[in-house]
């Protein structure tokens, strides 16, 4: 046997609020036998049976919680169990806010902040379409670059639950349906995290998305170009057959040609013309959005 006695000191106590809503403390006193190394004590004297836990509410009081507590020897086998209550939140919540412990935090309103997140990508046309090539016609090898500049949506709200598989699965998606105004396709998803909290006796999640909005859409876009071209022909096996392109005097060439989005080199009246083909490729899944009931 380790601890053999627990008892509250009601002696000399008064009660004040400071700035930081602490009251004045409960004193308990713990008496401990032989059973146990003297350096465990002042931690079993804290967790002691008996002695309130943390965030738990004051049994006169329940607008006060247990903000922390100090343990003090007054004997090999006596030490002394302070117990400090607040009438803020001890853990969680924006730095200086004060919520009323006995309100549950779900009901809280949400934090909402419009950001913009600045990328720099490779870019193959200018604003009017028309394609990013030499005199000579040939793309630039390494593309020229350009910084995207996209919407970016912060929402942070207080949750009964969190899901991590939901969480996992709705990461880097894009909206399949309207969400927040924009169209499907516009919008991925990428933060969607949360940590535990505790206001009063109320255990929750605080939990952040972050959404970032695309003008055109999340489809990533290559120009169509290469070095072959169908022939119009098929193999013995029904494939189609493909030839090398060549310049005017049969040598292959040092840089792709364009395509006509079929397989075939694109006519130069369609070049001039800024007549571009583009192959498009969806990489993020599409999910509906609606059902994060933001």
């Amino acid at each position: 046997m380790a601890i053999i006695d627990v008892k509250e000191d009601w002696r000399g106590l008064g009660a004040e609020i400071d700035t930081e809503g602490a009251t004045a403390p409960r004193i308990f006193t713990v008496k401990f036998d032989t059973g146990n190394e003297p350096t465990q004590r002042p931690f079993l004297a804290q967790n002691a049976a008996g002695i309130p836990t943390l965030n738990s509410a004051h049994p006169h009081k329940p607008w006060l919680f247990v903000k922390n507590k100090a343990v003090d020897s007054i004997g090999p086998f006596d030490f002394k169990v302070s117990v400090n209550y607040t009438t803020r939140s001890t853990i969680g919540g924006q730095e200086g806010e004060t919520q009323d412990p006995t309100e549950s935090p779900l009901a809280a309103p949400w934090i909402v902040e419009w950001d913009f997140v600045t990328s720099n990508e490779p870019i193959d046309t200018d604003i009017d379409g028309k394609p990013i090539t030499n005199s000579a016609g040939e793309s630039y090898d390494p593309p020229m670059t350009d910084d995207k500049h996209d919407l970016l949506l912060r929402i942070q709200r207080n949750e009964a639950a969190y899901y991590p598989l939901i969480a996992d699965n709705y990461k880097n998606a894009v909206n399949s349906d309207y969400f927040w105004g924009f169209e499907p396709g516009k919008v991925k998803c990428i933060q969607f995290t949360a940590k535990t909290a505790i206001s009063g006796q109320f255990w929750y999640w605080q939990v952040r998305y972050a959404f970032q909005m695309r003008k055109d859409d999340w489809q990533r876009r290559i120009r169509d170009e290469g070095y072959r071209t169908k022939t119009g022909e098929l193999n013995s096996d029904g494939s189609e057959k493909y030839e090398e392109i060549t310049d005017k005097n049969g040598v292959k060439l040092s840089q792709p040609a364009l395509l006509n989005g079929e397989g075939y080199r694109l006519p130069q009246s369609a070049i001039d013309a800024g007549s571009i083909a583009f192959l498009y490729f969806n990489l993020n899944k599409s999910l509906p959005f609606s059902v994060l009931g933001l």
